[in-house]
């Protein structure tokens, strides 16, 4: 802390005591709360009436002030707490509630949590979620790519001759 007028003991500070309003706290430390400045601006005051009327006084206002504190302590605290509830209800509610809704949002959802396209999301969480069936997926995949035309053609004739069709694919033996 610092004198409000300056060196205690200077006679200029004794002058500007006597004639000067001190400087209000905040202005010197801007985090001062507002009650406390009230509370040393009062005790500062020239006029005897606008100070308080005893120390009795002063004790009540600066436990008043303390009591204040402590309960802006409690309300952070517990702002900190609904923050946290808050959070996490945020993550159940993204976890549960896709499967709840009656349109598909958990391939959105899963999109957005893993941070990829939906097509490339779904295909990490099936190969995730059976990576025997998904390397069967990714094989027919591969088989299909391979014969594109001859598949083609063999569902063109089974759409025109309107019944099943027996086609040749060919099938790369492994390693080439």
């Amino acid at each position: 802390g610092r004198h409000p007028f300056g060196f205690a003991k200077d006679p200029a500070a004794l002058v500007a005591a006597y004639e000067k309003e001190p400087v209000a706290p905040r202005r010197v430390a801007a985090n001062c709360p507002l009650l406390l400045e009230d509370l040393c601006l009062a005790l500062l005051a020239k006029d005897p009436a606008d100070r308080p009327a005893s120390a009795d006084l002063v004790a009540e206002l600066v436990e008043e002030y303390l009591e204040g504190a402590r309960e802006r302590e409690r309300q952070n605290w517990w702002l900190v707490v609904a923050f946290a509830v808050g959070l996490l209800a945020g993550a159940l509610v993204m976890l549960f509630l896709p499967r709840l809704l009656p349109f598909s949002a958990a391939p959105r959802v899963a999109s957005v949590v893993m941070g990829e396209r939906p097509w490339q999301a779904g295909m990490s969480l099936m190969a995730f979620g059976s990576p025997e069936a998904w390397q069967r997926v990714a094989s027919a995949d591969q088989l299909l790519e391979a014969n594109r035309e001859a598949v083609a053609a063999c569902w063109e004739a089974a759409r025109t001759a309107g019944e099943d069709q027996r086609c040749t694919i060919t099938v790369k033996a492994p390693g080439q």
